[in-house]
């Protein structure tokens, strides 16, 4: 007989003792029938230093039985009959045994049991030795310990099961515990799918390490890096230089610069339109990325990244800087006026009532390169926010997933109508001032629609374009 008052609680047994009203009962009408298994102090301690505080001034401390001994105390009893095993103490072995017995009790929660795990962790024990001693898989043992890396208050939420086990895990996938916070706010903030958002997060994480690979690259060529997601919101035009011939020009220009597509991968550009090479010129570049080389001749102008604010962006290379100067192909402030001309008109488009006939064939344009085209995006995302519609956000991606996720259909087709309108309006933009019938159907539209004027440079353009026509 050990009395209670000598026999601390086991540290280690972090768990609800759950309802111990008839257990109670039983006690005082028969007594214990299975007795609590305790160590000596010394014993205990010689295994765990660290739990001295919490033993106290007792002389033994229970291995298992807290339920036995709780249910002692409320029914009055001064001693009760133990097993005394201080082997049990020793590497570990207690723990097994605790997890086995509460097993046929009143389980451990999750992060009880991950904390008891990583006590035999701490042993020295592998997953695969701890597996068995605990009838769980070694799968069990490793996705109980991932939790205890997660923020505490993701632990917190598991525990309070504000979010299930596999949301915990999911949101550890993202390894960072910044990127994990920021990702736990964002589905508390937009009630989001935990799943959507950790994805959303690996993939901008992925243009991200991208992204720092073509600064580096650009910096060992002594190159300077623009981010064409500004310069394109600015009306300033870059282009992808996709043949070694146009890159050696405008290396030998001075106007040679280096970027980053939707994707992060490295491309050079130049303000400067890039002469088209003659048919027998040189072979177009990959810019370092296998299977993606150039059309012979293709001057798009560079995709912005897909969100301009993205993780990496707080610590961007001092090699970054904004293209503010008017686009180098004959354009002149009359292009960058008449662009912002025009943005007025898309502002006021995007805020009246649609037009259904127009917008369903408008969103059946958008959705077909939705994940195709950042720099539409980009542009309908703010035009919208101006217009006063949807979340005010600078996270492109956060904004789209707001109007394909939440339950406003008509954000959604107005967001798909936007970027429609948007890509119209990239495709005019990048004529310069030498229009083609897609940019004077754009004008059109925007005529038609909201009472547009076109300004002088623009009835020229489009005067131009009709008199080739012909």
């Amino acid at each position: 007989m050990v009395e209670l008052d000598k026999i601390a609680p086991n540290p280690r047994n972090r768990r609800d003792l759950g309802d111990l009203r008839e257990l109670t009962e039983s006690i005082k009408e028969i007594g214990i029938l299975s007795e609590p298994t305790l160590a000596n102090r010394d014993a205990y301690l010689e295994a765990y230093p660290d739990a001295a505080e919490e033993v106290g001034t007792a002389t033994h401390v229970l291995i298992f039985g807290e339920r036995r001994y709780a249910a002692s105390k409320l029914a009055g009893l001064t001693a009760i009959p133990v097993k005394v095993r201080d082997d049990l103490a020793k590497n570990g072995r207690d723990i097994p045994v605790m997890i086995m017995e509460n097993l046929h009790r009143k389980p451990p929660t999750p992060l009880e049991e991950a904390h008891l795990f990583q006590i035999l962790r701490d042993r020295g024990l592998t997953e695969r030795e701890i597996a068995p001693q605990v009838a769980k898989s070694q799968s069990h043992v490793n996705k109980r310990l991932q939790l205890l890396r997660l923020p505490q208050v993701i632990q917190d939420a598991i525990e309070l099961n504000k979010i299930p086990v596999i949301d915990g895990l999911t949101l550890g996938s993202l390894k960072d515990k910044a990127l994990i916070l920021a990702a736990w706010e964002e589905v508390r903030a937009q009630g989001a799918k935990v799943s959507d958002v950790v994805e959303r997060f690996q993939q901008r994480a992925q243009v991200d390490g991208r992204r720092e690979e073509a600064v580096a690259r650009a910096q060992q060529e002594g190159l300077k890096v623009i981010d064409a997601s500004v310069t394109q919101s600015n009306g300033t035009l870059l282009h992808h230089l996709s043949t070694s011939e146009q890159i050696e020009a405008a290396r030998e220009r001075g106007d040679l610069a280096a970027s980053f597509d939707a994707s992060g991968h490295f491309v050079y550009v130049s303000r400067s339109t890039p002469k088209a090479p003659s048919q027998g010129g040189a072979v177009p570049q990959s810019n370092g990325r296998p299977g993606e080389g150039a059309v012979r001749g293709a001057t798009a102008p560079v995709a912005a990244p897909l969100s301009a604010t993205s993780s990496s962006a707080q610590g961007s290379s001092p090699l970054l800087e904004v293209a503010s100067e008017k686009p180098d192909h004959g354009v002149d402030a009359d292009w960058q006026q008449a662009v912002k001309h025009r943005a007025e008109a898309c502002v006021s488009l995007v805020q009246h009532d649609l037009d259904p006939t127009k917008a369903v064939l408008s969103i059946a344009y958008a959705l077909v390169s939705l994940d195709a085209d950042a720099r539409a995006l980009n542009l309908a995302r703010t035009w919208l926010c101006q217009a006063g519609v949807g979340p005010a956000v600078d996270d492109d991606r956060a904004y789209a997933a707001t109007a394909l996720d939440g339950p406003d259909h008509e954000f959604a087709v107005r967001l798909a109508y936007a970027m429609a309108l948007a890509k119209d309006e990239l495709r005019t933009r990048a004529c310069g001032a030498r229009w083609d019938d897609s940019a004077i159907k754009h004008i059109q539209h925007l005529t038609e629609a909201t009472g547009y004027q076109p300004t002088e440079w623009e009835q020229a353009r489009i005067a131009a374009a009709t008199a080739d026509a012909v």
